[in-house]
């Protein structure tokens, strides 16, 4: 029997061994370590010390191995849906995210980041064309109380617009002045693509430092998507 214990923002002990949920755990890992969270996935004999704890459904096969006296965490969470469970795991000890902020940086193709109270979540690059598609999945799917999208006004805000708009998702024009200039990327860790930081910084700018162009557009009600 070993006793798991190490130091970070936090400890999520990763109960779930079924496949899909595992995955979860892969693709998160690079973007969630370098901010200091850290995963534990124990095995069913040992002592496991954690901020919180992701369960496996009770119906599952993990749920009978494992010996709740042996879990010591603050907290535990029960989804049917890993990524949720994620999310849940990370916004502890709330049931959401006060605010999520979703950042778009248009060019040839978009540069799309999602932050939920100060977190990185999502980082990547879609084409514009699709990116209401998946603001649209990440708003659905982010546990949050407020979610608001911030769109640069790049080449490629047209279309990006366009798609937005079509998925039914307000959102709020930024400057992009100043985004992709920088001597040093205090996201380095995160990412090195320059559109994905470009991203980072609208989001951020957006929800704690205003715009050149703020006018809300598309959706419906504003620019709370939630």
């Amino acid at each position: 029997m070993e006793e798991w214990w190490c130091g970070s923002a936090k400890v999520i002990a990763w109960l779930w061994g079924d496949p899909r949920a595992i995955n979860v755990v892969r693709e998160y890992s690079p973007l969630l370590e370098p901010q200091g969270y850290s995963f534990i996935l124990p095995d069913p004999r040992d002592i496991v010390y954690a901020d919180v704890a992701i369960m496996p459904p009770r119906d599952s096969p993990e749920w009978r191995m494992y010996n709740p006296r042996l879990i010591r965490a603050a907290g535990f969470i029960y989804e049917d849906d890993p990524e949720v469970a994620l999310f849940r795991a990370i916004a502890y000890p709330r049931r959401e995210f006060l605010m999520a902020s979703i950042g778009i940086d248009p060019g040839r193709r978009c540069g799309l980041t999602a932050v939920a109270d100060g977190v990185v979540l999502k980082a990547f690059k879609v084409e514009c064309s699709s990116v209401g598609g998946y603001v649209k999945s990440v708003i659905e799917r982010l546990p949050s109380i407020e979610s608001n999208v911030y769109i640069g006004d790049g080449p490629g805000l047209a279309i990006a617009s366009a798609s937005l708009e079509a998925y039914g998702v307000a959102y709020t024009i930024m400057g992009e002045y100043g985004t992709t200039r920088y001597s040093v990327n205090p996201w380095r860790a995160i990412s090195r693509d320059r559109d994905i930081i470009a991203s980072l910084r609208i989001a951020y700018m957006g929800a704690y430092g205003g715009g050149f162009n703020n006018k809300v557009h598309g959706g419906r009600g504003g620019k709370k998507n939630r």
